[in-house]
């Protein structure tokens, strides 16, 4: 986690000094604090991700209108920080998102922004207790990311994402079928051997060994322990679920 703050203020700092150069360019200003905000969200730091998100929302809907695919891309950035920042707000966060769903299907249909919009507005249902209407989301966004989208990075959200959400209700086959096309994905962006790979791998493993096939579940846990040990010499959140999750299976298949 340290590594990664210092990396994302890094970031922040090379993009701030960009902020400066494109000041006079209010379109280009927007993606700028879009970039800076995505940073900022990745480093943990919401209420700046917020900020930056709201402040490139406006500027769209100035230079754009209100019911635009561009103000609908920031609004729905802005929804996914929403239910993150202290405090939380996931009433809210929903709100925004299906606001941004429905003006990206009416204005960037088939746009990665609205594949992005869609898994945002699918975690935040999922939290509501609203599993119906989440794995609808993230249905309509797999469906986007199975024609031409399916090398963009916000598919591999979706993969994520759905495979996530089925484990939680007990949707194994889907599951393993989301599961497998993130392993893919992930093996194809980052290599068959990156520690991102080798999550994903063990995260197929849990959901094999839950729907009853301990063996092939235990051979990609295993196989994805391996591989997390050897990516870091040091504990991380993804060995340490894996480790838990080789566990349980190991004690369900006995």
């Amino acid at each position: 986690c340290y590594h990664r703050h210092r990396r994302g203020q890094k970031e922040v700092r090379e993009l701030a000094a960009l902020e400066k150069v494109v000041g006079d360019r209010p379109d280009l200003l927007a993606s700028v604090e879009l970039s800076l905000g995505d940073v900022a969200r990745r480093s943990g730091d919401y209420a700046q991700a917020h900020d930056l998100f709201a402040s490139a929302l406006r500027t769209r809907r100035e230079l754009y209108g209100a019911d635009s695919a561009a103000a609908g891309e920031a609004l729905a950035l802005l929804g996914g920080v929403t239910a993150l920042r202290d405090p939380p707000d996931p009433s809210l966060a929903q709100v925004r998102l299906a606001e941004a769903v429905a003006m990206l299907r009416r204005h960037g249909p088939g746009t990665a922004a609205l594949v992005r919009a869609l898994t945002l507005h699918a975690e935040r249902l999922s939290e509501l207790d609203r599993r119906d209407e989440a794995v609808a989301a993230v249905t309509e966004a797999a469906r986007l990311c199975s024609g031409l989208l399916r090398e963009d990075p916000s598919c591999e959200h979706v993969w994520s994402t759905g495979g996530q959400l089925d484990l939680r209700h007990a949707r194994y086959p889907e599951a393993i079928a989301s599961l497998r096309r993130l392993l893919d994905w992930r093996s194809r962006h980052y290599g068959p051997e990156h520690a991102q790979t080798a999550f994903a791998r063990g995260r197929l493993g849990q959901a094999y060994s839950r729907m009853g096939d301990h063996a092939r579940g235990i051979d990609l846990l295993e196989r994805a322990d391996a591989q997390l040990r050897a990516a870091s010499a040091v504990p991380t959140a993804e060995s340490l679920l894996t480790l838990q999750n080789l566990g349980e299976a190991l004690l369900a298949a006995n």
